[in-house]
């Protein structure tokens, strides 16, 4: 069967805002700024681990050595 050549041609364009909807951007920043806090909130709680075993990152490499 042939395609229909003219009926792409003749078809009305979308409206800019409509392509702007298309993306999506809304749910996207909602999904990064959610991935930035749990990712905050992990690091937060790693450095409180380390603070109250009275060793910070730097010292854990020079007391192995000795």
């Amino acid at each position: 069967m042939k395609k229909n050549a003219i009926g792409h041609m003749v078809a009305a364009r979308e409206k800019n805002t409509h392509k702007i909807s298309r993306w999506r951007i809304l749910p996207k920043l909602l999904c990064l700024l959610l991935a930035l806090v749990i990712w905050l909130a992990i690091t937060q709680l790693q450095s409180n681990d380390n603070d109250r075993d009275g060793v910070s990152v730097g010292q854990e490499s020079s007391l192995a050595d000795t």
